[in-house]
């Protein structure tokens, strides 16, 4: 709604400046289509700023916002969405040029022994398909965090109760593989 106002993350004490002056303001907002499909869009000024700049619907903003205010900056960052897609529509900034594949991702590799997970995604515990013999298993979270380390047979399971939700990467470093596992 026009005249709504917020503070951007992080500055809602900017350098002392009085209440209100580092505010993000809903000056305007409209209806875009996006891969053929309507998105609302907020125009918004930053803090003392002139320029109206577009948030728009499931996309967000620019990348970066900056406040300049005397004897300090405040700099309201965050990523730009290069890609979305979901059920309704699938959207690619036109100034990415990489594709929206190119991000980091886990490669399964492939090999001649058969190695695999299952259930995935799972719950509770998973099993490996490996091959004969103990192996060690070294497990990942996505921010690379261990959150299991230990001994692995093909059909013994591995538990996985306490874990969070999540993806998980699993590493067997003797046999120079990964796998991907997926908790629900």
């Amino acid at each position: 709604v026009p005249g709504d106002k917020w503070f951007p993350a992080g500055s809602d004490s900017a350098c002392g400046q009085p209440l209100g002056i580092n505010m993000f303001q809903v000056v305007d907002t409209s209806t875009v289509l996006v891969d053929g499909y309507p998105l609302r869009q907020l125009n918004v000024m930053a803090g003392p700023s002139l320029t109206p700049f577009p948030i728009t619907e499931r996309l967000g903003g620019p990348g970066a916002v900056l406040f300049e205010f005397p004897l300090c900056i405040v700099w309201e960052y965050g990523e730009l969405l290069r890609c979305y897609s979901d059920q309704d529509l699938s959207y690619m900034d036109p100034n990415w040029n990489f594709g929206c594949a190119s991000g980091v991702g886990i490669v399964e590799e492939r090999s001649e022994t058969s190695i695999s997970v299952h259930p995935t995604p799972g719950h509770d515990r998973f099993m490996l398909e490996l091959p004969p013999g103990r192996h060690t298993l070294l497990v990942t979270d996505l921010s690379g965090r261990t959150v299991h380390t230990g001994p692995v047979e093909t059909g013994i399971p591995v538990h996985a109760s306490r874990w969070p939700v999540g993806t998980y990467v699993l590493r067997l470093p003797e046999l120079g593989r990964s796998l991907r596992w997926v908790k629900e």
